[in-house]
C-alpha cells in the first residue's frame, strides 16, 4: 500500500480555499507524482466552492492536464472541504474521483479538509472494498507534518482577513476555476485570478518555509 504525503504547499492551498469560502463547500484537483509505492501530493489547484457541475470539472481536469503536459507531475485525486462538516468526503466529491479513477485507472486519493474545530486538517481517504473512497488512510502511511502547516495556514487566514500579519501579508487571497472564469473588468484582474499557479500563495508560503 502507497506511502502518501502531502506537501506544506498543498494543504495551505487547500486550507486557504476552504477557510475563503467558510459556508460553502470547496472543491479542487490534487497533482503531483507517483510511484509504485508512494503517492506525493506536490500541489492543490482550486476549482470551485459550490457543487461542482460536470463541464467544470471536466473543463478544469483538462486545464490541469495542458498545464503538465511538460512538467513530471500527474493528477493524484481531489479534494473539498464539506460545508456542513461531517468525517467522511461528500457525495460530489466521492462521484468526482471515482469517476477520474475509473477513467485513468489509476490509484487515486480525496483529501478532506477541516479548517476550524480539533480534527486533523487534512484526512486521506481512498478506495476500499465497496469501491466508494471513504477508506480512511491510516496514519501510519501518511507523510506530512500537520502542525507547523497550521500555523503557516493561521497567519495566511489573517492574512486573508486584511490584517498585516509578520509576513507582510494584507488581503492575501486564493482564488479558484470558478473566480478565473467569472465576470472580470481587465486583464490584471484575470491574470490575478490565475488559481492554477495562485502565485501570490505560493509566495507567501515559501517565504513562510524561509524563516
Amino acid at each position: 500500500m502507497s506511502k502518501i504525503t502531502l506537501s506544506p504547499l498543498s494543504q495551505v492551498k487547500m486550507a486557504l480555499h476552504s477557510a475563503r469560502h467558510g459556508f460553502s463547500p470547496t472543491h479542487g484537483i490534487l497533482i503531483g507524482h507517483r510511484s509504485a509505492n508512494s503517492i506525493h501530493v506536490t500541489d492543490a489547484l482550486p476549482v470551485c466552492h459550490e457543487v461542482p457541475t460536470r463541464p467544470l470539472v471536466n473543463t478544469s481536469l483538462r486545464m490541469a492536464d495542458i498545464y503538465l503536459s511538460d512538467k513530471k507531475e500527474e493528477i493524484l485525486g481531489w479534494y473539498t472541504a464539506n460545508a456542513t462538516g461531517g468525517d467522511e468526503p461528500n457525495v460530489p466529491a466521492l462521484r468526482v474521483v471515482g469517476s477520474m479513477a475509473d477513467q485513468s485507472g489509476d490509484e487515486m486519493i480525496v483529501v478532506l479538509v477541516a479548517v476550524e474545530g480539533d480534527r486533523p486538517l487534512c484526512t486521506v481517504f481512498e478506495r476500499g472494498s465497496g469501491k466508494t473512497f471513504t477508506q480512511k488512510v491510516d496514519s501510519s502511511r501518511m507523510e506530512c507534518k500537520d502542525a507547523p502547516v497550521r500555523d503557516v495556514v493561521n497567519r495566511g487566514i489573517r492574512g486573508m482577513s486584511n490584517f498585516s500579519s509578520e509576513y507582510g501579508e494584507k488581503g492575501l487571497a486564493i482564488y479558484d476555476y470558478a473566480d478565473h472564469v467569472s465576470s472580470y473588468e481587465k486583464r490584471e484582474d484575470l491574470d490575478l485570478r490565475n488559481w492554477i499557479e495562485n502565485k501570490a500563495v505560493a509566495d507567501f508560503v515559501a517565504r513562510a518555509a524561509a524563516r
